[in-house]
């Protein structure tokens, strides 16, 4: 009895010391930085990437140095078909290079991101076999046509899709939303109900066009839908960590079991599907980030409901206003307007002494070297 209680005493007295389950046994300091990033790093390349694509825009995958995404139907030259574009990586950060050294940062990045010069930097794909890309065009009658290097196929969507209403008069925004060898995830959206994720409609079809599943998601009935086993053919499609998957965004999938767990409302999950920001989902206006210890787990330790971190760090509004010499340390606005692995972007709006605004920043976190964290504060305007 007297060893064993020593030995419960020496077991508790570690976890109270270490920590029970995080990746690290205390919080690093937080460093800040005032202005932007002077090193190009991986991290911030995918930051700047961000910046550079938006909603109509999907980066389908990364052949070494090269980034290859598809642009939807009715910002493409032709209407009737998605196009694509490529770059570098060094022709991405050769580009954006004037956001380093500018005198106001925010000017500047407003400038690239809506300037002609920008077409230069994405190069249309014209050979789609260079990188086994399929030619998917709408034809009269809502009829979808894909091409392969393997196959090709006509799809009648207004018989696919009659049970939801679609007639000769519905029309569609589409692109191709992810790709690899064996599949294809092709997304259309009823333009008379654009922006409502839950009348999108999702293609999922083989590379040799032989099977398809076109269907909408409902995360109020991700459970049933899951639990069908209907998309366990295109499971790969899906950002993974281990044997978990993350669907559309909203729900988290054991690919083993089809088990779903539900993202909650409060938390975030990362650009790239595979990490979750514990607290960092800010749904209403009047909600802010809270500042102190900051958590991020894989999506698979965050379903398994542990307490393994990917990342722990520290935020302190205050020392953010005393280093920006800002009127007060009460915030009005925090919200995090980008997450991705080993990195985080942050919107700042202080008060005024008295009314008003004291000041704003964002803050780019740096969380590549672990015992280390980078907060560099430079206005943006990004919201």
């Amino acid at each position: 009895m007297y060893k064993l209680t020593h030995a419960t005493l020496f077991i508790s007295a570690c976890l109270l010391l270490f920590g029970c389950g995080s990746k690290t046994a205390s919080i690093p300091d937080t460093h800040y930085i005032n202005g932007f990033p002077v090193t190009e790093t991986p991290a911030l390349s995918e930051f700047l990437n961000y910046l550079n694509t938006d909603y109509a825009e999907h980066q389908l995958m990364q052949k070494k140095d090269i980034r290859i995404f598809s642009q939807e139907n009715w910002v493409s030259d032709d209407p009737k078909q998605i196009s694509y574009y490529q770059y570098t990586n060094k022709q991405l950060l050769t580009y954006y290079r004037p956001i380093f050294n500018a005198s106001n940062p925010s000017i500047k990045l407003n400038e690239l991101r809506n300037n002609e010069e920008k077409l230069h930097l994405n190069k249309s794909i014209g050979n789609l076999d260079t990188y086994n890309l399929p030619k998917i065009e709408m034809t009269e009658q809502n009829q979808l046509k894909i091409q392969t290097s393997k196959n090709q196929k006509t799809i009648q969507l207004n018989e696919e899709l009659e049970r939801y209403g679609v007639t000769n008069d519905t029309n569609f925004h589409f692109t191709l939303g992810a790709i690899n060898e064996n599949n294809l995830l092709i997304i259309l959206e009823d333009t008379d109900k654009a922006n409502i994720t839950s009348e999108q409609f999702y293609l999922f079809i083989d590379q040799q066009l032989a099977n398809f599943t076109i269907t909408q998601f409902q995360k109020e009935r991700a459970n049933e839908f899951m639990e069908s086993g209907e998309l366990e053919p295109y499971y790969d499609l899906f950002p993974k960590t281990g044997d978990f998957i993350s669907v559309f965004g909203t729900v988290i999938v054991n690919t083993e079991t089809n088990k779903v767990t539900p993202l909650q409302d409060e938390d975030l999950l990362s650009k790239d599907g595979k990490f979750v920001y514990l607290g960092g989902d800010m749904k209403e206006p009047s909600d802010d980030l809270e500042d102190g210890v900051q958590r991020i787990q894989t999506i698979e330790n965050y379903t398994q409901g542990n307490e393994v971190y990917e990342e722990e760090f520290s935020i302190d509004y205050g020392e953010i206003s005393d280093q920006l010499d800002f009127d007060t340390k009460n915030i009005i606005t925090a919200d995090i307007v980008y997450f991705n692995e080993d990195y985080v972007v942050l919107t700042l709006l202080y008060a005024g002494r008295l009314v008003g605004h004291g000041g704003e920043t964002n803050v780019l976190i740096d969380l590549q070297d672990e015992e280390n964290p980078q907060a560099y504060m430079v206005n943006l305007g990004l919201q």
